[in-house]
């Protein structure tokens, strides 16, 4: 096929060109079937039909006529700034100027709107680089090929689009300013950022999309049918399953009552709900039957639920797709899944990469990354929560530091963008009571106080009076197990449980059947223990656990041993105590090991949360009621009020940049620690460090941290397919998936100690664990075994 005048893309299977009008074409009508409440679909197209402006010359014609011959692999040739300068003039003096010029410029990857390393603004960047690109040219060629007349109206409707969502939020700012003028619920400059975001989201996923869909030859965006008649259709298996479980019994029938009274709260305009019933109550069924009716009811596109550890998500997928009876619509987003073959393989990245389905199961490092990592891939997910309902289950699970960014978040979004949030926890944060970047109220669907009586299924003790060692904490589980007849002892710290479990193991002998579980054990060995656990034929159990099994995990001993710990986990933690009600009463018990069986100095989180929990034991023992327990809501909001208080300083995300302290929430609002110059600031609406503060943005802190695959009989033979010359890349990174199941999470000085243990495959990407430093029921370890006794 011969190529076109200005072409855009090249599929050298087929041997066609894209014409560059037609991917520009094909770009906006994307973005404006993408759409959203705050960005009009004029702006949208604006955006995208000026994106790959710079392709319309004749240099970038010859680059890529010779970049197709094999040239210029190592060289790139700007064609962004064309389009972003031709914005600019289209749209001067606004603020959609620079809404749609920075997202232009960003859809390759994100930029910072002001750069400190250089004290320059990208905008400013761009109008020097124009110097010395055919800027004119690009220009004269556009409007030969999209009429001058239509550009310059939808440029009109973009200013206006721009100036209206201004206005609405510094009428939301204003409102809800404290009486010292502080901005009490969200920054002007974050929500604009949002907005800035979103565009570059739509922007760069409509792009993405089009041309995957020019070089498959077929259209990508996959086709769920009408949503009203699905969410029915998915809300009548749900009633179905619902109304076979008609369990006996004050706990069943407090469930049945919950569940009823999240489907009548979908009856509500609210955007913002809570729901926080005890452990053990149905949060999963019931959640997801509120994003049910709510989807129905106010036509919403897809439900994200959000759960913050692996093993909740894993186990909620499944749930929620026995309950609504239609595997093709969920997608179950994280770094486990396993597809079995091309085709499968195929739609699950497809659907990865822009969220564009009914059902999201994913974790909250997904999520969360969606909202503020600098990652292309993650931004570009970031359209699909647009008029969406959002649960976020254990929200008290989610990192102190990303508290501010979060609850900004959720205000804009649930304000401006029409996304409904659930936030499910037995402990609800505190998040409306704030200094700075609270969250908007939010309605209560179901509270703990009002069943609290049917799920009192322990009693808690406290036992921190007195301190134990190593030694003495195993004697008293040890204790404690001959006592109720089994024991979960959940330590804060992987090597504190190991010792224990170690010691345990030497005073019962066979008298029970001991297990150790922690995240130094590879997840499928997780998931084999905890499945022996749940198949106990009845045998006296004790497990020593760190808090892997804390949330999420479907686990009933009689007994629970919780070393000191912030209340939310004690309470979680009471969750596996006698959680189906098989007994009159649990037993928890809350103990405190000393500073030689729990090193701590490094875990600042747990410390802080230990003080605030010491704290509230001192105020229950001194000021507590008659009848009043440690998990009543008044000593919730007394732990967290505590919590908060003293890390007032950690909540937005503390960052240092180029020697200068600063936050997350800061670099995505004003940015006025590294932008230092006011009058700079008025001459720019966009000052975000976008790129800079998504660099730096982790869920989970890597640092420190290295990944290997444990050598097993199941990893092995996919280590050695995975080495092979002849393995095709589609199958390796099927490989890498199921190797996730394997892989455990090492320290730097673990990784030292190993040494040779660890081997690196050919291509250097995965690092392989010898068998021998892996204990079969503790873990990795610096201690190799014989071979003789692994044979045994």
């Amino acid at each position: 096929m011969e190529p076109c005048t200005y072409p855009s893309h090249f599929d050298p299977v087929s041997g066609r060109y894209q014409s560059n009008r037609d991917h520009l074409s094909g770009t906006a009508e994307k973005a404006q079937e993408r759409g959203c409440a705050g960005l009009s679909p004029e702006l949208l197209r604006l955006t995208a039909l000026l994106h790959d402006c710079g392709k319309y010359s004749a240099e970038w014609a010859e680059y890529f006529a010779s970049s197709i011959e094999g040239k210029y692999r190592d060289k790139k040739l700007d064609h962004a700034t064309a389009g972003g300068i031709q914005a600019e003039k289209l749209l001067a003096g606004s603020l959609a100027a620079e809404l749609v010029s920075t997202a232009i410029y960003s859809h390759h990857g994100l930029h910072d709107s002001y750069s400190f390393d250089n004290d320059e603004f990208l905008i400013d960047q761009r109008r020097k680089k124009s110097e010395n690109l055919p800027i004119s040219e690009c220009e004269g060629v556009f409007f030969s090929q999209f009429g001058k007349d239509e550009i310059e109206q939808l440029a009109v409707s973009a200013k206006e689009c721009a100036a209206s969502l201004s206005a609405r939020i510094k009428k939301f700012v204003d409102k809800y300013k404290g009486p010292q003028g502080e901005q009490r619920f969200g920054d002007q400059h974050f929500m604009i950022g949002m907005y800035e975001r979103l565009l570059t989201s739509i922007l760069i996923d409509s792009d993405r999309r089009d041309t995957e869909d020019f070089m498959s030859g077929e259209n990508a965006d996959a086709d769920f049918g009408d949503t009203g008649a699905l969410w029915s259709e998915c809300l009548d298996s749900l009633e179905k399953k619902l109304s076979g479980m008609d369990g006996d019994g004050e706990i069943n029938a407090c469930r049945r009552e919950i569940s009823e009274l999240c489907r009548k709260a979908a009856d509500s305009d609210a955007n913002r709900f809570i729901l926080s019933v005890p452990t053990g109550a149905g949060k999963t069924l019931s959640s997801l039957r509120f994003a049910l009716t709510c989807a129905q009811k106010r036509n919403k596109k897809r439900i994200i639920y959000v759960a913050p550890y692996m093993s909740i998500t894993e186990q909620n997928a499944k749930e929620i797709r026995d309950a609504i009876g239609r595997d093709d619509i969920v997608l179950e987003h994280h770094s486990t899944i396993v597809t079995e073959n091309d085709d499968e393989t195929a739609r699950y990245y497809r659907l990865t990469e822009d969220w564009r389905v009914p059902v999201v199961v994913t974790t909250a490092v997904q999520f969360l990354s969606t909202l503020f990592s600098s990652s292309t891939s993650s931004v570009r997910r970031l359209g699909s929560l647009c008029d969406s309902v959002v649960i976020i289950d254990e929200v008290q699970a989610l990192p102190i530091k990303v508290t501010e960014l979060f609850c900004a978040a959720v205000n804009f979004w649930s304000e401006f963008e029409g996304a409904v949030f659930v936030l499910c926890s037995a402990t609800q944060p505190c998040f409306e009571k704030l200094t700075h970047n609270r969250m908007l109220p939010a309605s209560p669907m179901a509270t703990a106080e009002q069943f609290s009586h049917a799920f009192v299924r322990t009693e808690l003790h406290d036992d921190t009076d007195y301190v134990t060692d190593v030694d003495a904490a195993a004697e008293y589980i040890t204790d404690k197990a001959r006592m109720h007849g089994d024991v979960l002892f959940i330590a804060n710290t992987k090597s504190c449980a190991a010792n224990v479990y170690s010691r345990v193991c030497m005073i019962c002998g066979g008298e029970f059947d001991v297990s150790h579980l922690s995240t130094n054990l590879y997840p499928e060995h997780r998931r084999s223990i905890i499945k022996k656990l749940r198949e106990s034929t009845g045998r006296p159990r004790i497990c020593i656990s760190t808090q892997v099994v804390e949330a999420g995990v479907n686990l009933s001993f009689r007994c629970v041993i919780r070393s000191l710990a912030g209340l939310d986990s004690v309470i979680q933690a009471a969750g596996r105590c006698n959680r189906n009600g098989e007994y009159d009463i649990g037993h928890v018990y809350i103990v405190r090991p000393d500073s030689e069986a729990e090193k701590l100095s490094r875990l600042p989180d747990i410390r802080a949360a230990r003080n605030a929990m010491t704290y509230v034991l001192d105020q229950y023992h001194r000021y507590g009621k008659d009848g009043e327990r440690l998990d009543d809501k008044r000593y919730i909001d007394m732990y967290y009020g505590e919590y908060y208080d003293k890390r007032r300083g950690e909540l937005s995300y503390n960052v240092n940049v180029g020697g200068v302290s600063t936050s997350i929430v800061k670099m995505l609002s004003s940015n006025r620690d590294l932008c230092t110059n006011p009058k700079l600031r008025k001459v720019h609406a966009l000052c975000q460090a976008f790129y800079s503060a998504g660099s730096k943005f982790e869920v989970i802190e890597e640092d420190g941290k290295f990944s290997v695959v444990v050598e097993t009989d199941e990893s092995s033979p996919l280590i050695l397919e995975y080495e092979r010359a002849d393995t095709e890349i589609k199958r390796k990174k099927q490989i890498l998936r199921r190797l996730a199941s394997y892989t455990v999470a090492i320290s730097d000085n673990v990784k030292k100690e190993i040494g040779s243990g660890i081997r690196q495959t050919a291509d250097g990407s995965i690092c392989v664990l010898d068998k021998r430093y892996y204990n079969d029921r503790t873990g990795v370890t610096v201690v190799p075994s014989l071979m003789e006794d692994k044979i045994l």
